[in-house]
């Protein structure tokens, strides 16, 4: 199944690939002062079948790293929403996509809380290694 939304001003648009329903998956929201101090909400969902392609213009995209640097959040250059989160896990991009992009057509469960910042660098890794899906970025001209 393909699902798709994109971020408020429409200038980046997601598609999801999953074979199960989407809305199975259980967004996560981190407590930490960078994902508190996001403007727009964002709530994570992945699966590790789950494929996340982000389609943009070219030079669209702002990346930032946050605490352990170990990941780059994706946000939209126009309105700043957070698109996506993502890795290098094995030589593959591995994320989380915002399901908050989804919300106009789906309707997922209640977010749970989490607090990846109490992990050690070596168990993000791990962890992201088990629950994140592949993430390819598309940047046209």
């Amino acid at each position: 199944m393909i699902y798709t939304g994109s971020c408020s001003c429409k200038k980046v648009s997601v598609q999801a690939i999953l074979e199960k329903e989407i809305t199975l998956l259980k967004p996560r929201l981190c407590d930490c002062q960078y994902c508190q101090s996001l403007e727009q909400p964002s709530a994570l969902i992945s699966d590790k079948e789950l494929i996340t392609i982000i389609d943009t213009p070219k030079n669209n995209l702002v990346m930032k790293t946050n605490g352990s640097g170990q990941a780059t959040f994706y946000h939209c250059k126009k309105c700043d929403q957070l698109i996506a989160v993502g890795a290098l896990i094995d030589g593959e991009l591995r994320g989380a996509v915002n399901s908050c992009l989804f919300t106009n057509t789906l309707q997922f469960k209640p977010p749970e809380f989490i607090q990846p910042y109490r992990l050690t660098a070596e168990e993000k890794i791990q962890r992201w290694s088990l629950i994140w899906g592949k993430l390819e970025i598309k940047n046209n001209t």
